[in-house]
């Protein structure tokens, strides 16, 4: 009778080395793009909430008083959102830090815009995200009225594009709507994609990554049908 012995085939050292390199190289290429892919994917559903939780907040006080267009816009911003904003569960909060700066979308330091000076309040929403209000009064009741509002609270990186996003109350309309004007401008006028990322006459607000504010940033998500895509300043 004949003993069949049965032989047992292992990988060898370099074998495994070799399996656990490539493992390691396909992990280094995939894992970047999937967490920045879930990073777009989070930014777009928390802006979409705030967005939402603007316009239901404004929707709510519309019964007791009265269209959007009869609102006092001789108010201070921080006034305006405080009688007129029917925030669910929102607590107040005084910055006493001196000028938080933000960065742009370009990555530069956003000089010109100071979200904290003199006394500026902040509104934070139940999920998270702060509304800021700077301490200003409209020489003329102009019935446009724009603020930061910062998807993750004070938390990192604090960017326009990134966390940090400006939405409009448009009272003439009576809806909210994300900047995508100039200086002075209607806020009836709508932009095309193309002017949201390279207007050069923009005041730098586009949302360009070489040179840009990223005050247009909402406008250009929304745009893309609430997508952040290949060519977006992320």
């Amino acid at each position: 009778m004949v003993n069949k012995t049965k032989t047992k085939s292992a990988f060898t050292l370099s074998e495994v080395l070799i399996t656990l390199v490539i493992i390691g190289i396909v992990a280094a290429l995939t894992i970047p793009s999937a967490i920045s892919k879930y990073q777009k994917q989070q930014t777009v559903v928390r802006l979409k909430q705030a967005f939402s939780q603007f316009n239901q907040a404004a929707k709510l006080s519309v019964p007791q008083y009265g269209d959007m267009s009869t609102w006092d816009y001789t108010l201070s911003d921080y006034d305006l959102l405080k009688k007129y904003f029917k925030f669910v569960k929102a607590k107040e909060m005084v910055l006493n830090r001196d000028d938080i700066l933000y960065l742009r979308s370009d990555g530069q330091y956003e000089t010109d815009l100071r979200l904290s000076k003199n006394g500026s309040k902040i509104l934070i929403l139940n999920s998270g995200a702060i509304i800021y209000s700077p301490n200003y009064t409209p020489t003329t009741a102009v019935k446009t009225r724009c603020y930061t509002v910062d998807l993750n609270g004070l938390k990192g990186p604090n960017k326009y594009g990134r966390d940090a996003f400006y939405l409009c109350i448009d009272g003439q309309r009576g809806k909210i709507i994300p900047y995508q004007i100039r200086d002075g401008e209607s806020p009836t006028v709508e932009r095309t994609r193309e002017q949201l990322i390279n207007d050069v006459a923009s005041y730098n607000y586009r949302c360009n990554k070489t040179n840009g504010r990223g005050m247009w940033c909402a406008a250009l998500i929304i745009k893309d049908g609430w997508q952040i895509k290949d060519d977006y300043p992320w």
